[in-house]
Parts: C-alpha cells; structure tokens; sequence
C-alpha cells in the first residue's frame, strides 16, 4: 500500500482511498477521479520524509537541530511539531534585538520552524511552573531538562536557503529544488 504524504490529500491510500488512515474518513476510490494522476504526481515529485527524534537532557535544542540536516544529508527540513521540557529557554519576542533568558522547570507547549544549512527559524511557546505562558523565536541557549520530542519534515528535492529581502530588511527563507541550477 503507498502512502501519499506529500499531497494536499494527505495519506490517501491508493487500494482504500481512505484518507489520513482512519476508518471514519473512508472514501471511495473514484471520489478522486481524475485527481488520482495529480496525487501520484505530486507524491513522486516531492517526497517528504518524516523523523521522529527525541533529546535528551543536557542537549542544546538549536544545536542539536543544526545538526540534523548534516548527519541525514538534506539541505531542507521542518520542524513540525515539538513538546517537552526545558531548563533554560532563550526566547526573543517580536522586534527585540536581543533574547531574554527564561530558567527553570518550563514546558514546550508548541515548537515549529524551518531548517537550513545557513539558518534556522524555530518559534516556540513556553508555560513556567506557574502556568505563565511565552513565546517568541528560539535564540540558542535552549537547553532540555528531561527530553523534547520532535516531528521533523525531511524535504530531500528541495533546498532552503537564508537571503536577505529588501522588502523586509531581514534574511528570508527561500526555497529551491534540488535540480535548481541557481541552487545554494
């Protein structure tokens, strides 16, 4: 059975049709028509990989994420979603120039971002032990106190670089193909 993961539909089957692999969403097979080319199109064209991982204590979350793309050789990937615990937090809020340092028992309530070789952009939002609620981009000094466990979206055909734009004055993400001949 494939799966298609990579596709607006994603994992429609393609013996079931079912969609995301639940019973309740079964959906017959010609409901996609004239879409089926499109959805094996789509999942031949831009494969998407993804990878569990857990931290452990001690680790730098940055850090630890910089060296993702190097040890599994792609120049693109995701963070999709992250949860866990932290002892020390580096956040800095929307137009600061510098981050503020948070310590503590302090929980990961949602990390997400895009990873390249030349920069990576994490938001994350933090509750203290007081329930107190943060957040802002991930600055490094991240440091997990008892595990952060992470989804990561490998994208293999594709290469994220860091350019500057002049719209916004900052080093934004841009996105290429692998095959991209003005590649990074």
């Amino acid at each position: 059975m494939e799966i298609y993961t990579s596709c607006p539909i994603a994992a429609a089957t393609r013996d079931t049709g079912r969609i995301g692999g639940h019973r309740s969403a079964n959906i017959p097979l010609d409901f996609f028509g004239g879409y089926k080319d499109i959805l094996d199109s789509l999942n031949a064209m831009a494969p998407m990989q993804t990878l569990p991982l857990r931290l452990n204590p001690g680790q730098d979350l940055r850090s630890a994420l910089e060296s993702v793309l190097a040890e599994h050789g792609v120049s693109a990937a995701f963070v999709l979603q992250g949860i866990g615990s932290l002892s020390v937090a580096q956040l800095r809020f929307a137009g600061a120039q510098q981050a503020i340092e948070f310590r503590g028992d302090l929980e990961i309530l949602t990390l997400a971002g895009s990873l390249s070789p030349d920069g990576i952009h994490l938001h994350m939002t933090i509750a203290d032990a007081e329930g107190r609620v943060l957040g802002g981009h991930v600055a490094p000094g991240c440091i997990v106190r008892t595990t952060v466990e992470l989804l990561l979206a490998l994208l293999p055909e594709h290469r994220f670089a860091r350019e500057p734009d002049p719209a916004s004055g900052f080093n934004e993400l841009v996105i290429r193909q692998q095959s991209d001949p003005d590649g990074v």
